[in-house]
């Protein structure tokens, strides 16, 4: 059942600890934490325990407006009504809370006003809490939040320490906390391991507002009702770059959740209940097979975040994925010279201006159809997107129409170019485009890691653009004519991959790979295993060389002249080089300008 809804109230006429002065603030005169106002401390864990996770009768005594904001005033009773505690004459009578004064004739005072007085001398005679002569007690607690240099020195304890004991101070988002640990008497910001989790709505102290992400608020609910100023454990793992800390929770034993027993771990249970998915870094841990048989049960299940997932489909995405990894690894395993290149067929999407183009491999023509359909019903659909979040920033993935067709594409966005106007790549095809903010949305979170971006960016082997931007300009020319739009046939060479990986590629700025574009001949329908079948394919870099636009690489060259694999490829280029040195074609129309 859902958890029943939550007002806050507050006591009638008990009155907390207060900051008497200045002596209790910190740097610059702010407030210090909650830890440092006398008895306060005292008096919340007071509470705390006498109260969380405990059912409560609230008679609401009266209202009362406060700077703009109306307030029930109520007594909290744990128990029967008529022989229960009230929360308010036990908090007065630990001498953690005074009774605020009123007139005899104020009715805005509580049912049991008589009894918190009583109370309150009570508390006086016996010399209890705020009312005792003795000096209070203090709390030396370092607050870790957003200082990398306090955070490392911690870090070291906290990951030896392996489990402990922790509190839950607030809840940011449905991974992210604030946790007092008492065994180094710290708070931290600790964010949960394994797992990517939809963030809740927000405000920015400019005072915009960030709208939760799908599944976001019921990530954040889920959680609260579970942990929130609870004690359970926690264990650390390593830090980020903010100086929070990222690791493992633990739930308490008093609680469970998510089909999760009572101290299960909250990260499975989140991705269990379909309110977070499985990040890859999760890998490493030992938690990573009982998160993998919770997403798995969430998909079946269609939980939350999985309620429109497709099984089918997303077997044959992951089939075409695993497909295209072993043939890549089969087109990197020339060794010896004996091999010949495997070649893969591949469209085009877009050619840049240092000589790369971005390819879509044939066999990934489906899964991009699929995807394009879903962004698209995310526009025009049932789907209603929703607004971006103000702030973005370079690299942040989006949603956005392309202006040509009118489609949602995945976008990741590459300048902020004023105003409400962004530079973004789509990710899947390699194009770039200017876009404002109402050609946006965010980004379906399910579609945000999976599946990996479609375009990759690949670089003619062994070649070098000339340094004047005329030369650049016709040979970017010269590629787009011949390649863009176009099938390909294309083979990597082995060991060519810079930062190409699914995390890498999505920022789009990666150097790619390297490799052999051949546009196919009369007969060539298939992909060429040998490079004889090649026929009258040509070869998108050995035909720039024979046009006098570009040059061999030297230091390719130097380094790879003697390795039998390329010795052919080598030759071949070298000759086209050769005839237009030989007829003075372009670059080469002065001579050899190397020799400068």
């Amino acid at each position: 059942a859902p958890p029943p809804p939550q007002k806050n109230t507050k006591g009638g006429n008990p009155h907390p600890p207060q900051q008497q002065s200045q002596q209790n603030s910190g740097p610059g005169g702010k407030p210090r934490p909650l830890y440092d106002v006398p008895y306060l401390y005292e008096a919340r864990e007071f509470l705390r325990k006498k109260l969380i996770g405990r059912r409560v009768t609230c008679k609401v005594d009266y209202v009362q407006e406060y700077m703009g904001e109306v307030r029930q005033m109520a007594t909290g009773i744990i128990g029967n009504t008529n022989d229960g505690v009230n929360v308010g004459e036990a908090l007065i009578q630990k001498g953690l809370a005074t009774v605020v004064r009123y007139a005899a004739d104020n009715e805005n005072r509580s049912g049991v006003y008589d009894f918190l007085m009583a109370a309150e001398l009570t508390a006086q005679k016996k010399s209890a809490g705020m009312h005792s002569n003795k000096q209070p007690p203090s709390h030396r607690v370092n607050d870790l939040s957003g200082d990398v240099g306090k955070s490392r020195t911690f870090l070291t304890y906290l990951t030896r320490a392996g489990k402990m004991e922790a509190t839950v101070e607030y809840v940011m988002s449905g991974s992210r906390f604030r946790v007092y640990i008492p065994r180094e008497t710290c708070i931290a910001t600790l964010i949960l391991s394994g797992i990517d989790c939809p963030r809740a709505a927000r405000k920015f102290p400019s005072g915009q507002e960030e709208p939760a992400m799908p599944f976001g608020q019921e990530a954040f609910d889920f959680v609260r009702d579970l942990v929130l100023q609870r004690d359970l454990s926690i264990s650390v793992e390593g830090m980020d770059r903010g100086g929070n800390f990222i690791g493992w929770m633990y739930l308490p034993e008093s609680s469970s959740g998510g089909d999760i027993p009572a101290g299960g771990n909250l990260n499975v249970a989140l991705v269990r209940q379909g309110l977070a998915t499985v990040h890859f870094s999760a890998e490493r841990s030992p938690f990573y097979p009982a998160l993998c048989e919770a997403e798995k049960r969430a998909k079946s299940e269609r939980k939350n975040l999985w309620q429109n997932y497709d099984e089918e489909a997303a077997a044959n995405a992951a089939a075409e994925t695993a497909e295209k990894e072993t043939r890549e690894e089969e087109n990197g395993s020339r060794s010896n010279g004996k091999e010949t290149p495997l070649y893969l067929k591949a469209l085009v999407t877009a050619v840049n201006s240092d000589l790369s183009v971005y390819i879509q491999l044939a066999e990934s023509a489906s899964a991009i159809v699929q995807l394009c359909s879903q962004l698209s019903a995310h526009f025009d659909g049932n789907t209603t997107p929703g607004v971006v979040p103000p702030g973005l920033k370079k690299g942040d993935l989006v949603a956005c129409r392309y202006s040509v067709d009118n489609c949602g594409y995945r976008g990741r966005v590459l300048s902020v170019t004023g105003g409400d106007t962004y530079e973004v790549l789509y990710v899947d095809f390699g194009n770039v485009e200017r876009v404002t903010r109402d050609q946006m949305a965010p980004l379906p979170f399910t579609l945000s890691s999976s599946p990996p971006p479609f375009a990759m960016r690949l670089r003619p082997a062994m070649i070098q653009p000339h340094f004047e931007t005329d030369f650049q300009q016709q040979a970017v020319q010269e590629l787009s004519r011949d390649l863009l739009d176009s099938t390909v046939f294309v083979s990597f060479e082995s060991g060519s991959v810079v930062g190409h990986t699914p995390s890498a590629a999505v920022a789009g700025t990666d150097a790619g790979r390297v490799g052999v574009i051949v546009t196919p001949g009369s007969n060539s329908a298939a992909p060429p295993k040998k490079e004889e079948d090649i026929g009258d394919g040509e070869d998108a870099a050995e035909k720039l060389l024979s046009k006098g636009l570009v040059w061999v690489d030297n230091l390719t060259t130097k380094s790879k002249g003697g390795d039998k694999r390329y010795k052919d490829l080598l030759a071949k280029y070298g000759k086209a080089q050769s005839d237009a040195q030989s007829n003075r074609r372009l670059i080469w129309k002065y001579g050899d300008f190397r020799e400068d």
